[in-house]
């Protein structure tokens, strides 16, 4: 499929394959994201996603809101009849690391998909604020021992990485004596993802497909800190 992006052109790659139930984009780098794979195994429900530069594979429950390996076949011929330029919708996550993944427990397929790549389980955030570069989510997915233990879902402290108090934002905010429902978590981006995908929706009352390219974002954090909700980082 060809894809152009804040005026770069690449092709992403789609396979298909509706007996098996499976899905697979490849996404060359582009602009300021890397090149990555996306494993859908519709069957197992799970999504495989290797990052060469990374030279990792991590493991997440799938989306469940990605269409059918034959709708998404059938989508794609009803939008390349189209001769206009299809809208453009962006959703944006995060993945974060929650530990290294039992091989034994997951299918061939993945495994020959990620090869000898070391891989993780991952957590995957939707819709996280941005801001000034970093990721702000909610502490309610995590507990507040974790994350007293000096990681949060496995990520080093930003400002303990400075020999700081990883503690110093949510003191400066007043919230430190609160619960960690007070909390968000600010992280520091490293690396980008993405892959396209073209989703259409009958129309009955004009008997017309509406089609939209559907742009999924993820973002991988290096360090992240508590902060109080609401609180600005300068």
């Amino acid at each position: 499929m060809n894809i152009e992006e804040k005026g770069k052109a690449f092709v992403e790659e789609i396979e298909i394959d509706v007996s098996q139930q499976i899905e697979i984009f490849r996404v060359p780098s582009h602009n300021d994201v890397e090149a990555a794979h996306y494993y859908h195994d519709f069957k197992k429900r799970m999504t495989a996603t290797k990052i060469p530069s990374q030279k990792v594979c991590h493991i997440s429950e799938m989306d469940s809101s990605l269409p059918s390996p034959r709708k998404l076949k059938a989508d794609m011929k009803r939008a390349a009849s189209r001769i206009d330029q299809l809208p453009v919708t962006t959703r944006q996550s995060l993945v974060m690391v929650t530990g290294s993944a039992n091989r034994t427990l997951l299918p061939d397929q993945i495994l020959k998909f990620c090869g000898a790549l070391p891989i993780y389980n991952t957590e995957v955030v939707s819709n996280p604020i941005y801001e000034n570069g970093n990721a702000i989510i909610r502490t309610r997915r995590y507990k507040r021992e974790s994350i007293r233990n000096n990681s949060i879902s496995n990520f080093k402290s930003c400002l303990k990485a400075e020999d700081k108090d990883m503690f110093t934002y949510v003191r400066e905010g007043n919230c430190f004596g609160l619960n960690s429902d007070a909390w968000d978590i600010r992280c520091k981006m490293v690396t980008r993802g993405c892959y396209y995908l073209m989703t259409c929706k009958k129309m009955p009352e004009v008997l017309y497909w509406n089609c939209t390219t559907d742009h999924l974002t993820t973002g991988n954090p290096f360090c992240c800190d508590p902060i109080c909700r609401g609180q600005i980082i300068t």
